[in-house]
């Protein structure tokens, strides 16, 4: 057979490009993941406690959520009342990522490890986090308005969407909701304004589904210098940093 050293030699090849990814990670176990539970909502808990039992979670959480979305899609019903009888609001982003909001550090390392691909993120909204894990507070939006005038611009919606997003995430966490002034005409009319104008924004906050108890209307603030004729007559959202995050 004038080809055998060639065949040999190929299969010799194969059998090595198929057993290079076992022969090069033995010995190297995966390490078993520590979910990390330092949040800003778990660690201001006096007893750490989750829905259910920590084995339960483990074992269960899953199966819990796909039972959720069924109660809560086709039957109505939000209310879950664990085994202790305690009663909590059915809700993956409300519930579970108001306290687990480091996801990258609590949910991926462990799906991650065990190789699975939960769906949940097709539907909600991921947490905002920076490369360390922690939830990032989101830049603030500006919302211009025309002189005189405190009716909405066109674009608040979209340049409002990703804080009210985030905000529906997050109940606990809190909005500030700044009006500016500049030092020219009369500054009663001015300050009035500015809180028409404030006003309007949170009242579109509230009808995108966040609520009142999250809005912190602060006083209007006075701009002075190059530019504050155009700065003064915007209205400033932000995540207030000591509320939740």
């Amino acid at each position: 057979m004038y080809d055998s050293g060639k065949i040999i030699a190929g299969l010799i090849v194969f059998v090595l490009l198929v057993t290079f990814p076992f022969i090069s990670n033995m010995g190297k176990a995966s390490a078993k993941p520590k979910p990390s539970i330092d949040t800003p909502v778990i660690n201001q808990m006096a007893v750490k406690k989750c829905v259910e039992s920590k084995e339960f979670m483990r074992a269960e959480h899953m199966q819990m959520l796909n039972n959720w979305r069924d109660s809560v899609v086709r039957n109505g019903d939000r209310i879950y009342v664990n085994t202790a009888g305690q009663s909590f609001n059915m809700s993956l982003q409300n519930t579970c990522m108001n306290c687990h909001s480091n996801k990258k550090k609590f949910c991926d390392e462990c799906h991650n490890y065990m190789a699975v691909t939960p769906y949940c993120w097709s539907c909600h909204i991921q947490p905002k986090e920076n490369a360390e894990g922690k939830t990032v507070l989101l830049a603030p939006a500006k919302i211009y308005f025309e002189v005189g005038r405190f009716d909405l611009p066109p674009d608040a919606s979209s340049l409002l969407k990703p804080i009210v997003d985030f905000l529906r995430a997050h109940s606990q966490t809190g909005v500030d909701v700044s009006g500016y002034v500049d030092k020219t005409g009369d500054p009663i009319k001015n300050a009035e304004l500015a809180k028409n104008r404030a006003k309007a924004v949170r009242d579109m906050l509230m009808a995108e589904g966040v609520s009142e108890a999250q809005i912190n209307m602060k006083k209007p603030e006075i701009l002075t210098g190059a530019g504050s004729d155009v700065e003064a007559r915007r209205v400033e959202v932000s995540i207030a940093s000591g509320k939740g995050v």
